[in-house]
């Protein structure tokens, strides 16, 4: 059973000094063998090894107590990129490719922590293996033990047992083979005539907590990884792993009898909020004694009242759209700018009301604006409010409270103040983009200046826009083309690299949204979507508030940009479209996305993704796509693919902030199953206030 349960304490390591570290290889680890163990659920890591001939970086993350995904480089410098030089330099060869490692059994008392991964999964195969090991803490000790297949069958043990079940395990096939980039094997899994054990443990002296011992018996083919055999004198490696604090491990070894090796991770956790930062942002409170509001607050007027609410929202970057008192409650209408969660902007807003409402009023409801979208409202009791104010504890205050979407005209309410329109919003910031491994150079780069804007001309219509200026690129060396039998439409990336450098529009797009119905949103949007692509488009989406399940459609008509970004476009169109569905189980945060329909070099099929929410507001997730292009037209790779991350700006901060930085990676560019990346989806927009997410995270309500 994956990840069953059968302990209450499951982590031995429940301090950070004995937290699990990293192999040379990226995955969590003794020296260069795997182990059971994995990081904390809602972790991400960095890490970075080197032990000649390879120099590797990976990029690891866990998104789920059972299971850690890597994707990684390999620098073997001591073969060239390609044998011409007019095409790759003197560029030494990279490799990339896709970990994975999942939880078969936690440990408990009597049973070991067990797990199986696979290395190089989508990758070329020069590193491709299987494992079934086993990890077990006594003491100061950390045991592993584990039965290695592909690579890491190299001291041939014993003869694989799976040839005793089925034939299909009887030759390696596919994995022994140098393969493209991107392509799964799995025809080659646990296969072949041999096998080997591994095994080694890892001491923590009692001492010197920060410290910790390694020693492994080596089971890897040396002789086959990379591209060159590789001289092995013994199969024993050892060394140390230190803590230098606790996000940030050092490490070197002793491996093969006869190489040093030495690495580096950083790491943290994120399933929770605030990991690093503990927010020092309070709310604005009236000040009574300096003004007249404790006469405001004593009297029975209400249009002073409403004045004044205006007033102290305002400072606290929360504005007032509509307000009505009805007998002993008070509705409040507003929009923010300032927290990526609006329970929390729901949460502010009552202290803020609670401070210089009358005291006869004894509920107040807060509605949270998106747009022209009313989209949720929270009544709370006023007493159990400052109930939970007082004990600092507002689950309490979750179950007294009503979360809702009413079928009000806000524009109707007793107050609604003259909206200043237009609303001009900007920011600038330096920004670095990246365009990592291909064969020209590892590494192409630049430092631009981002300008995003955003300009509101009612709650309707907006028009927003990303304008950059590029400070430094060294994309003029770039100069692989495209070699897609598709038409070009995402691998003539390196020509909008070179010419779009100096000064150019990534986006400028204008947007028109409406609520048709209670739970039907649409949107039209026309301009420069992204880079390389503008034109036309139309968005509804069929969300019920209550219910975990939304069904959409949209449709593009895309054209293809110039290469340098301005205004001009080339002699390519599509009519691009997709049937979008969505599940989100508030739980666990998971949410699935699929999307069918055309895709924009005009091929057909299904896109799904995975991906899951953690309190901190970092969300992980993967995706594939299968079109009705095959194989040989496809390129390497065979279909697209990839992973993301994404985190709030505010969790490095002491203030609450909008915001996100994105980083996405996929084995390869390729054309097909490629889809216009326009900055406006109405799922996104609405995700903050549905029921089940605003229930998940009610511990959040004040901050």
């Amino acid at each position: 059973m994956l990840a069953n349960n059968l302990a209450a304490e499951r982590n031995p390591f429940n301090d950070y000094f004995r937290s699990p570290t990293f192999s040379d290889y990226g995955t969590v680890g003794l020296l260069n063998m795997p182990s059971a163990r994995t990081l904390d659920e809602g972790s991400l890591a960095l890490h970075w090894s080197r032990s000649q001939p390879y120099f590797r970086g990976s990029i690891v993350a866990t998104p789920f107590s059972w299971f850690e995904a890597l994707y990684k480089y390999t620098d073997i410098n001591d073969r060239l990129y390609s044998p011409f030089e007019s095409f790759s330099g003197r560029q030494s060869l990279k490799d990339k490719a896709f970990d994975a490692k999942f939880i078969l059994l936690f440990e408990n008392e009597y049973l070991p922590q067990l797990a199986v991964g696979f290395r190089d999964i989508g990758g070329t195969n020069r590193f491709a293996s299987e494992y079934l090991v086993a990890s077990k803490a006594t003491n100061n000790f950390d045991f592993t033990l584990g039965i290695g297949w592909g690579k890491l069958a190299g001291r041939n043990n014993f003869s694989n047992p799976l040839t005793n079940l089925s034939n299909r395990f009887d030759i390696r096939g596919n994995s022994g083979e140098r393969g493209y980039g991107g392509k799964f094997s799995p025809d080659a899994w646990f296969s072949g005539e041999r096998a080997s054990l591994f095994g080694g443990f890892e001491y923590f002296p009692k001492y010197l907590p920060r410290l910790r011992l390694k020693f492994e018996y080596d089971s890897t083919d040396f002789d086959t990884e990379g591209e060159r055999p590789i001289l092995q004198k013994s199969p024993i490696n050892f060394g140390i792993s230190y803590k230098l604090s606790r996000n940030i491990d050092v490490h070197a070894g002793y491996i093969r009898g006869n190489t040093l090796q030495m690495g580096f991770t950083f790491k943290g956790t994120f399933k929770d909020r605030d990991p690093y930062m503990i927010k020092n942002d309070p709310p604005v409170l009236l000040d009574k004694k300096t003004s007249n509001a404790a006469k405001i607050i004593s009297s029975r007027d209400e249009k002073s009242m409403y004045l004044l609410a205006l007033r102290e929202l305002q400072k606290n970057e929360i504005y007032l759209q509509s307000a009505e008192i009805e007998e002993k409650e008070i509705h409040i209408v507003y929009s923010q700018r300032k927290f990526n969660n609006i329970l929390q902007a729901t949460g502010r807003s009552s202290v803020i009301i609670d401070s210089i409402a009358p005291k006869r009023i004894e509920r107040f409801k807060f509605s949270s604006l998106n747009g022209p979208n009313l989209m949720s409202t929270v009544s709370i009791p006023r007493d159990e409010l400052i109930r939970s104010l007082d004990d600092k504890d507002f689950q309490s205050l979750k179950y007294v409270s009503k979360i809702e979407k009413e079928d009000i005209d806000f524009s109707e309410m007793e107050y609604v103040p003259s909206a200043p329109f237009p609303v001009v919003n900007y920011e600038f910031s330096p920004e670095i983009r990246s365009h990592i491994g291909g064969p020209d150079a590892f590494y192409f780069g630049q430092a631009w200046i981002r300008g995003d804007f955003n300009v509101t001309f009612s709650r309707k219509i907006s028009i927003n826009g990303i304008l950059s200026a590029n400070l430094f690129d060294n994309f003029d060396s770039l100069k692989l083309p495209s070699d897609s039998l598709l038409p070009k439409v995402r691998t003539e990336i390196v020509d909008y690299l070179k010419d779009g450098s100096d000064l150019s529009i990534s986006r400028l797009q204008f947007n028109y949204l409406d609520t048709v119905s209670r739970d039907l949103y649409t949107r039209f949007s026309f301009g420069y979507f992204e880079e390389m692509y503008g034109g036309f488009a139309f968005e509804t989406l069929y969300r019920p508030f209550a219910s975990p399940f939304a069904i959409g459609f949209e449709v593009y008509d895309a054209r293809k940009r110039n290469f340098d970004q301005k205004f001009g476009f080339q002699d390519y169109d599509v009519i691009s479209g997709h049937i979008n569905t969505y599940f989100k189980h508030a739980p666990s945060g998971v949410l699935v996305t699929m999307r069918g329909g055309r895709f924009l070099a005009k091929d057909s099929g299904i896109t799904l993704d995975f991906s899951r929410r953690f309190r901190s507001g970092m969300y992980v997730g993967a995706f594939f796509t299968l079109t009705d292009v095959s194989e040989e037209e496809f390129g390497e790779g065979s279909f697209d693919k990839g992973f993301y991350f994404s985190l709030p700006i505010e969790i490095f901060s002491r203030k609450h902030a909008p915001g996100r930085t994105f980083f996405g990676l996929k084995p390869l560019t390729r054309d097909g199953g490629a889809s216009v990346m326009s900055g406006m989806g109405l799922y996104g927009i609405t995700d903050q206030s549905s029921r089940n997410n605003l229930q998940q995270e009610w511990d959040t309500f004040y901050e």
